[in-house]
C-alpha cells in the first residue's frame, strides 16, 4: 500500500518516485498513480502516470518501449496543478500528526466531491421502476459529478455508471450505488390498507445500508400501541 498522496488533476492519487515505478509498474494503476519527479535541481513535479497513452500531449509520465519512460512537464501557465502538496503518512512523528494528515486528505476529498465540473443528470423515464426512479432522483438532488466517485466504485465503474440508462435495478446494485454515493436508504413494510386481512399492526423499517459500527440497527419494528 502506498502512503504518499496528493491531489492531481482533480483527484487524489498515490504518489511514487521513479525507482518505485520501475520496480512495480504492474501495480501502478493509470488514473490512480502519479510520479514525483525532478525537472531540474530542487524543481519537483507530481505527474500522472499514463502507461497506455500513445501520444504525449498531456503532462505526465509515459512508457516508451518496454523499459523506457518519458516525462512531459506542464507549460508555465499550468504549473501549479502539478506541484501539489504531497502528504506522506509514513513520515508522521506522532499519532496526532498522522490523524491530522488523514483529516487533511479527507478535507481534500470532500472538496473534490463537492466541487463538480460536470453535473450528472440521469434521465427519469416513465418506464423506470420505483427503485430506479428513487435512485435517479437522489442523484439529481445531490448535484454531483459522478466521475469523481470512480475510485470508490472501482474498476467496474463504467458498467455501474451505464446502469443509470436502464429502467430497472437489482437491490444488490442499488445498495452498491447508495453506499458509494453516501445515501442512506430505508425500506418500510406496512399494511397496504387499514382493512387488509391479517394486519401487521405496525410498520417495519429496514435499513438497506446500515452501519453497525455507528450503532445503527438493520431492522426496526415501530410500536404504535398506546
Amino acid at each position: 500500500m502506498n502512503f504518499k498522496k496528493a491531489k492531481v488533476e482533480g483527484r487524489i492519487v498515490n504518489v511514487v518516485n521513479l525507482e518505485d515505478l520501475e520496480i512495480s509498474k504492474e501495480f501502478c494503476e493509470p488514473g490512480s498513480t502519479a510520479v514525483e519527479i525532478e525537472k531540474s535541481e530542487g524543481d519537483m513535479y507530481v505527474l500522472p502516470y499514463r502507461p497506455t497513452a500513445t501520444t504525449y500531449n498531456k503532462p505526465g509520465v509515459y512508457n516508451v518501449g518496454n523499459v523506457g519512460i518519458k516525462a512531459v512537464f506542464p507549460e508555465d501557465s499550468n504549473i501549479d496543478e502539478y506541484k501539489p502538496e504531497v502528504i506522506d503518512l509514513t513520515s508522521s512523528k506522532s499519532m496526532r500528526e498522522y490523524i491530522a494528515k488523514q483529516d487533511k486528505l479527507r478535507d481534500i476529498e470532500n472538496e473534490i466531491l463537492t466541487t463538480p465540473n460536470n453535473i450528472f443528470t440521469p434521465h427519469i423515464d416513465d418506464e423506470d421502476t420505483p427503485l430506479m426512479r428513487g435512485l435517479k432522483q437522489a442523484v439529481l438532488q445531490k448535484h454531483i459529478d459522478i466521475d469523481k466517485y470512480s475510485d470508490s466504485y472501482g474498476e467496474n465503474y463504467p458498467n455501474d455508471q451505464r446502469k443509470f440508462k436502464e429502467h430497472d435495478i437489482s437491490i444488490k446494485l442499488f445498495e452498491r450505488h447508495i453506499d458509494v454515493l453516501g445515501i442512506k436508504a430505508v425500506l418500510v413494510l406496512s399494511d397496504k390498507s387499514p382493512d387488509v386481512p391479517n394486519p401487521m399492526g405496525k410498520p417495519i423499517y429496514i435499513s438497506l445500508n446500515y452501519n453497525e459500527d455507528d450503532g445503527e440497527v438493520d431492522c426496526i419494528a415501530e410500536d404504535n400501541t398506546e
